[in-house]
Protein backbone atom coordinates (compact mmCIF):
# COMPACT_ATOMS: atom_id res chain seq x y z
CA UNK A 1 0.00 0.00 0.00
CA UNK A 2 1.33 3.42 -0.70
CA UNK A 3 2.23 5.08 1.85
CA UNK A 4 0.16 8.53 1.81
CA UNK A 5 -3.00 5.87 1.15
CA UNK A 6 -1.86 4.43 4.28
CA UNK A 7 -1.32 7.64 6.28
CA UNK A 8 -5.03 9.10 5.30
CA UNK A 9 -6.52 5.72 5.89
CA UNK A 10 -4.80 5.95 9.32
CA UNK A 11 -6.44 9.57 10.08
CA UNK A 12 -9.06 9.23 8.47
CA UNK A 13 -10.41 6.07 10.96
CA UNK A 14 -8.88 7.79 13.82
CA UNK A 15 -11.24 7.93 16.68
CA UNK A 16 -9.68 11.17 18.35
CA UNK A 17 -12.26 13.49 19.88
CA UNK A 18 -11.88 17.14 18.76
CA UNK A 19 -13.63 20.00 16.71
CA UNK A 20 -12.08 19.05 13.57
CA UNK A 21 -14.41 15.78 13.86
CA UNK A 22 -16.96 17.37 14.73
CA UNK A 23 -17.03 19.40 11.36
CA UNK A 24 -15.81 16.66 9.35
CA UNK A 25 -18.81 14.96 10.18
CA UNK A 26 -20.68 18.22 9.60
CA UNK A 27 -19.52 18.39 6.33
CA UNK A 28 -20.11 14.53 5.42
CA UNK A 29 -23.46 15.20 6.52
CA UNK A 30 -23.66 18.03 4.13
CA UNK A 31 -22.45 16.35 1.26
CA UNK A 32 -25.09 13.71 1.65
CA UNK A 33 -28.07 15.88 2.59
CA UNK A 34 -26.68 17.67 -0.92
CA UNK A 35 -26.60 14.42 -3.18
CA UNK A 36 -29.03 12.95 -1.95
CA UNK A 37 -31.36 15.72 -2.19
CA UNK A 38 -29.96 16.24 -6.28
CA UNK A 39 -30.66 12.64 -6.63
CA UNK A 40 -34.61 13.11 -5.99
CA UNK A 41 -34.80 16.19 -7.65
CA UNK A 42 -33.73 14.99 -10.91
CA UNK A 43 -35.80 11.85 -10.18
CA UNK A 44 -38.75 13.82 -9.61
CA UNK A 45 -38.30 16.37 -12.41
CA UNK A 46 -37.19 13.37 -14.86
CA UNK A 47 -40.13 11.41 -13.95
CA UNK A 48 -42.45 14.45 -14.67
CA UNK A 49 -41.39 15.06 -18.35
CA UNK A 50 -41.40 11.44 -18.81
CA UNK A 51 -45.07 11.42 -17.64
CA UNK A 52 -46.37 14.21 -19.85
CA UNK A 53 -44.48 12.83 -22.93
CA UNK A 54 -46.07 8.93 -22.35
CA UNK A 55 -49.27 10.81 -22.07
CA UNK A 56 -49.12 12.99 -24.83
CA UNK A 57 -47.77 10.67 -27.86
CA UNK A 58 -50.09 7.51 -26.43
CA UNK A 59 -52.86 10.01 -27.06
CA UNK A 60 -51.79 11.84 -30.79
CA UNK A 61 -49.14 11.26 -33.42
CA UNK A 62 -45.02 11.55 -33.21
CA UNK A 63 -45.62 13.33 -37.08
CA UNK A 64 -49.13 14.79 -38.08
CA UNK A 65 -49.06 15.71 -41.84
CA UNK A 66 -51.88 17.71 -42.80
CA UNK A 67 -52.54 19.67 -46.33
CA UNK A 68 -51.08 23.42 -46.30
CA UNK A 69 -54.45 24.40 -46.57
CA UNK A 70 -55.45 23.00 -43.62
CA UNK A 71 -58.62 21.35 -46.06
CA UNK A 72 -59.07 17.45 -46.20
CA UNK A 73 -56.64 15.14 -48.45
CA UNK A 74 -58.84 12.73 -50.13
CA UNK A 75 -58.40 9.39 -50.05
CA UNK A 76 -54.78 9.97 -49.60
CA UNK A 77 -53.57 6.79 -50.63
CA UNK A 78 -51.02 7.91 -53.11
CA UNK A 79 -49.30 9.79 -49.53
CA UNK A 80 -50.26 7.21 -47.24
CA UNK A 81 -47.88 4.57 -49.68
CA UNK A 82 -44.72 7.47 -49.68
CA UNK A 83 -45.02 7.81 -46.28
CA UNK A 84 -44.98 4.41 -45.51
CA UNK A 85 -41.58 4.39 -47.25
CA UNK A 86 -39.87 6.70 -45.05
CA UNK A 87 -37.48 5.08 -42.95
CA UNK A 88 -38.03 5.13 -39.29
CA UNK A 89 -41.91 5.78 -39.69
CA UNK A 90 -43.82 2.38 -38.28
CA UNK A 91 -47.46 2.98 -39.02
CA UNK A 92 -49.63 5.81 -40.52
CA UNK A 93 -53.02 6.21 -40.18
CA UNK A 94 -55.71 8.97 -41.04
CA UNK A 95 -57.37 11.34 -38.57
CA UNK A 96 -59.23 14.44 -38.18
CA UNK A 97 -60.46 16.68 -35.79
CA UNK A 98 -63.46 19.03 -35.04
CA UNK A 99 -64.44 21.57 -32.61
CA UNK A 100 -68.27 20.85 -31.41
CA UNK A 101 -70.48 21.92 -28.71
CA UNK A 102 -71.80 18.70 -26.76
CA UNK A 103 -74.61 18.42 -24.45
CA UNK A 104 -75.98 16.04 -22.11
CA UNK A 105 -78.14 15.41 -19.41
CA UNK A 106 -77.01 17.95 -17.01
CA UNK A 107 -74.59 20.50 -19.16
CA UNK A 108 -73.49 22.07 -22.57
CA UNK A 109 -69.57 22.05 -23.14
CA UNK A 110 -67.26 22.43 -25.75
CA UNK A 111 -65.17 19.46 -27.27
CA UNK A 112 -63.13 18.29 -29.63
CA UNK A 113 -64.60 15.24 -31.80
CA UNK A 114 -61.59 13.15 -32.89
CA UNK A 115 -62.57 10.34 -35.75
CA UNK A 116 -61.11 6.58 -34.60
CA UNK A 117 -60.50 3.34 -36.22
CA UNK A 118 -63.84 1.08 -34.53
CA UNK A 119 -67.25 1.65 -33.84
CA UNK A 120 -67.94 2.97 -30.63
CA UNK A 121 -68.29 6.38 -28.97
CA UNK A 122 -66.30 7.60 -26.33
CA UNK A 123 -66.54 10.36 -23.93
CA UNK A 124 -64.01 11.68 -21.63
CA UNK A 125 -63.75 11.21 -18.23
CA UNK A 126 -63.73 14.94 -16.80
CA UNK A 127 -65.87 16.00 -19.86
CA UNK A 128 -68.42 12.98 -18.82
CA UNK A 129 -68.92 13.99 -15.42
CA UNK A 130 -68.94 17.56 -16.20
CA UNK A 131 -72.27 17.45 -18.95
CA UNK A 132 -73.86 14.13 -16.82
CA UNK A 133 -73.35 11.70 -19.76
CA UNK A 134 -73.90 8.23 -18.86
CA UNK A 135 -73.19 5.21 -21.33
CA UNK A 136 -75.92 3.61 -22.80
CA UNK A 137 -77.85 7.22 -23.56
CA UNK A 138 -77.41 9.68 -25.53
CA UNK A 139 -75.96 13.51 -26.03
CA UNK A 140 -76.33 15.93 -28.63
CA UNK A 141 -73.58 17.27 -30.68
CA UNK A 142 -73.29 20.28 -32.96
CA UNK A 143 -70.05 21.20 -35.28
CA UNK A 144 -69.49 24.32 -37.44
CA UNK A 145 -69.70 22.75 -40.45
CA UNK A 146 -73.39 20.74 -39.58
CA UNK A 147 -75.06 23.24 -36.75
CA UNK A 148 -78.29 21.14 -36.39
CA UNK A 149 -77.89 18.94 -33.77
CA UNK A 150 -77.23 14.87 -33.70
CA UNK A 151 -78.02 12.85 -31.24
CA UNK A 152 -75.54 9.66 -30.90
CA UNK A 153 -75.50 7.31 -28.28
CA UNK A 154 -72.39 6.81 -25.64
CA UNK A 155 -70.15 3.44 -25.45
CA UNK A 156 -68.06 3.92 -23.15
CA UNK A 157 -65.85 6.65 -21.25
CA UNK A 158 -62.46 7.69 -22.03
CA UNK A 159 -59.79 8.02 -19.51
CA UNK A 160 -56.36 8.14 -20.78
CA UNK A 161 -54.60 9.92 -17.62
CA UNK A 162 -53.87 13.25 -19.09
CA UNK A 163 -56.72 15.85 -17.94
CA UNK A 164 -56.52 18.36 -21.07
CA UNK A 165 -57.51 15.12 -23.19
CA UNK A 166 -60.27 13.65 -21.07
CA UNK A 167 -61.89 16.76 -20.29
CA UNK A 168 -62.19 17.82 -23.96
CA UNK A 169 -61.69 14.73 -26.27
CA UNK A 170 -64.69 12.74 -27.85
CA UNK A 171 -63.68 9.52 -29.86
CA UNK A 172 -65.59 8.39 -32.73
CA UNK A 173 -65.79 6.01 -35.65
CA UNK A 174 -65.01 7.79 -38.83
CA UNK A 175 -68.64 7.35 -40.42
CA UNK A 176 -70.08 8.91 -37.59
CA UNK A 177 -67.36 11.74 -37.93
CA UNK A 178 -68.61 12.13 -41.57
CA UNK A 179 -72.09 12.43 -40.55
CA UNK A 180 -71.23 15.16 -37.74
CA UNK A 181 -69.28 17.48 -39.62
CA UNK A 182 -72.27 16.97 -42.96
CA UNK A 183 -69.65 15.27 -45.06
CA UNK A 184 -71.10 11.41 -47.07
CA UNK A 185 -68.00 10.04 -46.59
CA UNK A 186 -65.01 10.01 -44.10
CA UNK A 187 -62.49 11.99 -45.41
CA UNK A 188 -59.19 12.72 -43.45
CA UNK A 189 -57.71 15.79 -42.39
CA UNK A 190 -54.27 14.90 -41.65
CA UNK A 191 -52.42 11.35 -41.49
CA UNK A 192 -50.48 10.53 -37.93
CA UNK A 193 -47.15 8.74 -38.44
CA UNK A 194 -45.83 6.17 -35.56
CA UNK A 195 -42.20 6.18 -35.39
CA UNK A 196 -39.91 3.83 -34.60
CA UNK A 197 -37.35 5.53 -32.75
CA UNK A 198 -39.25 8.75 -31.06
CA UNK A 199 -36.21 11.07 -30.63
CA UNK A 200 -35.15 11.38 -34.19
CA UNK A 201 -38.73 12.90 -35.15
CA UNK A 202 -37.31 15.78 -35.84
CA UNK A 203 -34.44 14.52 -38.73
CA UNK A 204 -38.07 12.23 -40.18
CA UNK A 205 -39.92 15.30 -40.45
CA UNK A 206 -37.20 16.83 -42.81
CA UNK A 207 -37.53 13.61 -44.73
CA UNK A 208 -40.84 14.11 -44.94
CA UNK A 209 -40.93 17.41 -45.72
CA UNK A 210 -38.09 17.98 -48.63
CA UNK A 211 -40.22 14.29 -49.78
CA UNK A 212 -43.70 15.84 -49.76
CA UNK A 213 -43.20 19.70 -50.82
CA UNK A 214 -45.04 23.02 -49.78
CA UNK A 215 -48.18 21.11 -50.16
CA UNK A 216 -48.19 20.18 -47.31
CA UNK A 217 -47.59 20.76 -43.33
CA UNK A 218 -45.69 18.34 -41.43
CA UNK A 219 -45.51 19.05 -37.43
CA UNK A 220 -43.54 16.41 -35.24
CA UNK A 221 -44.31 15.81 -31.56
CA UNK A 222 -41.24 17.81 -29.92
CA UNK A 223 -42.26 20.95 -32.21
CA UNK A 224 -45.85 20.83 -30.84
CA UNK A 225 -44.64 20.74 -27.55
CA UNK A 226 -41.63 22.72 -28.04
CA UNK A 227 -42.42 25.64 -25.04
CA UNK A 228 -43.71 22.95 -22.20
CA UNK A 229 -40.75 20.91 -22.24
CA UNK A 230 -38.77 23.95 -22.34
CA UNK A 231 -40.12 24.97 -19.72
CA UNK A 232 -39.72 21.29 -17.88
CA UNK A 233 -36.24 21.45 -18.60
CA UNK A 234 -35.58 25.43 -17.17
CA UNK A 235 -37.45 23.93 -14.16
CA UNK A 236 -34.68 21.29 -13.95
CA UNK A 237 -31.79 23.14 -14.06
CA UNK A 238 -32.89 26.06 -11.83
CA UNK A 239 -33.81 23.55 -9.37
CA UNK A 240 -30.82 21.81 -9.89
CA UNK A 241 -28.33 24.76 -9.20
CA UNK A 242 -30.05 25.98 -5.88
CA UNK A 243 -29.91 22.19 -4.54
CA UNK A 244 -26.16 22.32 -5.70
CA UNK A 245 -25.64 25.04 -3.34
CA UNK A 246 -25.92 22.78 -0.48
CA UNK A 247 -22.70 20.68 -1.86
CA UNK A 248 -20.99 23.83 -2.22
CA UNK A 249 -21.85 25.05 1.43
CA UNK A 250 -20.70 21.48 2.74
CA UNK A 251 -17.40 21.89 0.15
CA UNK A 252 -16.35 24.75 1.96
CA UNK A 253 -17.16 23.31 5.33
CA UNK A 254 -14.80 20.42 4.38
CA UNK A 255 -12.12 23.29 3.89
CA UNK A 256 -12.39 24.13 7.16
CA UNK A 257 -12.38 20.83 8.54
CA UNK A 258 -8.82 19.90 6.68
CA UNK A 259 -7.57 23.25 7.69
CA UNK A 260 -8.43 22.15 11.09
CA UNK A 261 -7.10 18.86 11.07
CA UNK A 262 -3.82 20.28 9.24
CA UNK A 263 -3.20 22.29 12.33
CA UNK A 264 -3.83 19.76 14.51
CA UNK A 265 -1.18 17.18 13.11
CA UNK A 266 1.33 20.19 12.85
CA UNK A 267 3.87 17.93 15.27
CA UNK A 268 3.10 14.29 13.41
CA UNK A 269 3.42 16.60 9.88
CA UNK A 270 6.89 17.85 11.61
CA UNK A 271 8.13 14.26 12.35
CA UNK A 272 7.35 13.39 9.23
CA UNK A 273 8.92 16.24 7.29
CA UNK A 274 11.93 15.44 9.63
CA UNK A 275 12.12 11.79 8.57
CA UNK A 276 12.45 12.46 5.04
CA UNK A 277 8.70 12.91 3.81
CA UNK A 278 8.41 14.58 0.56
CA UNK A 279 5.94 17.79 0.47
CA UNK A 280 3.84 16.25 -2.55
CA UNK A 281 3.46 13.06 -0.39
CA UNK A 282 1.93 14.95 2.60
CA UNK A 283 -0.45 16.91 -0.16
CA UNK A 284 -1.40 13.79 -1.18
CA UNK A 285 -1.73 12.50 1.97
CA UNK A 286 -4.83 15.37 3.27
CA UNK A 287 -6.14 14.65 -0.26
CA UNK A 288 -7.20 11.26 0.10
CA UNK A 289 -8.48 11.96 3.31
CA UNK A 290 -10.58 14.66 1.80
CA UNK A 291 -11.78 12.21 -0.87
CA UNK A 292 -12.51 9.55 1.52
CA UNK A 293 -14.50 11.61 3.59
CA UNK A 294 -16.12 13.05 0.48
CA UNK A 295 -16.59 9.78 -0.54
CA UNK A 296 -18.72 8.85 2.29
CA UNK A 297 -20.80 11.75 1.90
CA UNK A 298 -21.37 10.84 -1.73
CA UNK A 299 -21.77 7.02 -0.89
CA UNK A 300 -24.87 7.57 1.97
CA UNK A 301 -26.41 10.48 -0.24
CA UNK A 302 -27.18 8.46 -3.21
CA UNK A 303 -28.27 5.96 -0.91
CA UNK A 304 -30.73 7.89 1.04
CA UNK A 305 -31.26 9.70 -2.48
CA UNK A 306 -32.52 6.04 -4.12
CA UNK A 307 -34.30 5.09 -1.14
CA UNK A 308 -35.89 8.16 -1.12
CA UNK A 309 -37.31 7.46 -4.49
CA UNK A 310 -38.69 3.75 -4.10
CA UNK A 311 -40.36 5.31 -0.93
CA UNK A 312 -41.86 7.90 -3.17
CA UNK A 313 -42.88 5.81 -5.58
CA UNK A 314 -44.04 2.79 -3.74
CA UNK A 315 -46.48 5.46 -1.62
CA UNK A 316 -47.01 7.40 -4.37
CA UNK A 317 -45.81 10.34 -1.77
CA UNK A 318 -45.93 13.15 -4.76
CA UNK A 319 -49.87 13.33 -5.64
CA UNK A 320 -50.29 16.63 -7.53
CA UNK A 321 -53.92 18.84 -8.60
CA UNK A 322 -54.57 17.10 -11.83
CA UNK A 323 -56.78 19.97 -12.85
CA UNK A 324 -53.68 22.29 -12.94
CA UNK A 325 -51.09 19.76 -14.05
CA UNK A 326 -52.97 17.12 -16.36
CA UNK A 327 -51.63 14.26 -13.81
CA UNK A 328 -52.80 12.99 -10.74
CA UNK A 329 -49.12 11.77 -9.70
CA UNK A 330 -45.76 12.13 -10.33
CA UNK A 331 -43.24 9.14 -10.32
CA UNK A 332 -39.38 9.75 -9.49
CA UNK A 333 -37.45 8.50 -12.51
CA UNK A 334 -33.86 7.87 -11.85
CA UNK A 335 -30.92 7.79 -14.74
CA UNK A 336 -27.71 6.05 -13.99
CA UNK A 337 -26.24 8.91 -16.50
CA UNK A 338 -27.74 11.10 -13.82
CA UNK A 339 -26.83 9.86 -10.76
CA UNK A 340 -22.84 9.30 -12.13
CA UNK A 341 -22.90 13.17 -13.32
CA UNK A 342 -23.82 14.11 -9.48
CA UNK A 343 -21.72 11.90 -7.91
CA UNK A 344 -18.74 12.83 -10.29
CA UNK A 345 -19.52 16.65 -9.37
CA UNK A 346 -20.06 16.40 -6.05
CA UNK A 347 -16.10 14.45 -6.30
CA UNK A 348 -14.50 17.29 -7.90
CA UNK A 349 -16.47 19.93 -6.24
CA UNK A 350 -14.67 18.36 -2.68
CA UNK A 351 -11.29 17.51 -4.48
CA UNK A 352 -11.11 21.08 -5.30
CA UNK A 353 -12.31 22.10 -1.81
CA UNK A 354 -9.42 19.97 -0.10
CA UNK A 355 -7.09 21.03 -2.41
CA UNK A 356 -5.57 24.84 -0.41
CA UNK A 357 -5.33 22.96 3.27
CA UNK A 358 -3.60 20.35 1.77
CA UNK A 359 -1.29 22.85 -0.17
CA UNK A 360 -0.60 23.87 3.16
CA UNK A 361 0.34 20.79 4.89
CA UNK A 362 3.33 20.37 1.92
CA UNK A 363 4.44 23.76 3.67
CA UNK A 364 4.48 23.32 6.80
CA UNK A 365 8.27 23.48 8.09
CA UNK A 366 9.37 20.75 10.49
CA UNK A 367 11.90 22.20 12.29
CA UNK A 368 9.41 25.16 13.50
CA UNK A 369 7.07 22.27 14.78
CA UNK A 370 9.36 20.21 16.78
CA UNK A 371 10.76 23.47 18.47
CA UNK A 372 6.93 24.41 19.49
CA UNK A 373 6.20 20.91 20.86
Amino acid sequence: MPFELKLAIRYFLAKKKSLARFTAAAAVVGIAAGVASLIAADALARGFAEEMRDKILANSGHIEVKAADGGPLGSADDLWERLARIENVSSASPGAFEHAVVSGDSATSYALLQAVDGDRTLVGKQLAARIGAIVGEKIEIVTIDKQSPTRITVDGILETGFQDYDATRISVPRDKFAALVGETGFSPRQIDLRLRDIYRSAETAAVIRSELGDRFSVIDWQETNRPLFAALSLERRVAAAIISLIILIAALNMTTTLALLVNERRFDIGVLRACGARSRSLVAAFLIEGALLGAVGIAAGTVIGLAICAIGNYFRLVSIPVEVYSLSYVPFRTSIVSIIAVTTCAMLVVLAAALFPAFRAGRVHPLENLRAH
